[in-house]
């Protein structure tokens, strides 16, 4: 296993986005939860729900090359 991989992912910028809903703009990420979210409001939404520390692995859908 590769240390210091996690660090290498992304932050998602959670603070720029109204706690009140997500556009519907298709711009998928990888979380590091290894799901595909919408765009990078729709992971912060599940941030906040459940209080998770999810990552953005890469844009683009998991699985995806």
């Amino acid at each position: 296993p590769q240390f210091g991989l996690f660090s290498k992912y992304r932050t998602p910028n959670c603070r720029r986005y109204s706690i009140h809903g997500c556009n519907r703009m298709y711009a998928p990420v990888c979380g590091s939860d290894m799901s595909t979210y919408a765009n990078e409001c729709t992971l912060c939404m599940k941030i906040r729900e459940g209080g998770h520390n999810i990552k953005i692995i890469k844009n683009g859908p998991c699985g995806a090359s």
